[in-house]
């Protein structure tokens, strides 16, 4: 695995409030090897810290063409990203504090690890 040495600080798109250090983003995305797991990273990155519901990156990821079950896929990938990430500095969270979306499903957001409830 590649390491990134250089870290970024970040700020929350909501209060603007410091948010911790991690690995720039565009950095761990372009390592990424899997399609799948590139397109959750985009979809939560943009920006970093902000809440994307399963919905809509499942959407993002497989536009029009999506599997039989895209949020079993979702959640698998899910799985493995979440490790790889680690080493990173970086987390992604599930985040309930404000509902759930329109269709039912949670929140993720992407934040440096330092942060993580």
């Amino acid at each position: 695995m590649n390491h990134i040495p250089q870290t970024t600080q970040y700020v929350c798109p909501c209060c603007k409030g410091f948010i911790g250090e991690a690995a720039p983003i565009d950095q761990v995305i372009d390592a990424e090897q899997s399609r799948v797991s590139k397109r959750i990273l985009s979809a939560l990155s943009n920006p970093v810290g902000s809440r994307v519901s399963i919905a809509a990156i499942t959407r993002y990821i497989w536009l029009n063409k999506q599997p039989s079950n895209p949020e079993a896929v979702f959640r698998v990938t899910m799985v493995a990203l979440r490790k790889r990430l680690e080493s990173y500095g970086w987390a992604i969270v599930c985040d309930r504090s404000r509902g759930i979306d329109e269709h039912g499903g949670s929140f993720y957001r992407l934040i440096p690890a330092e942060v993580t409830p």
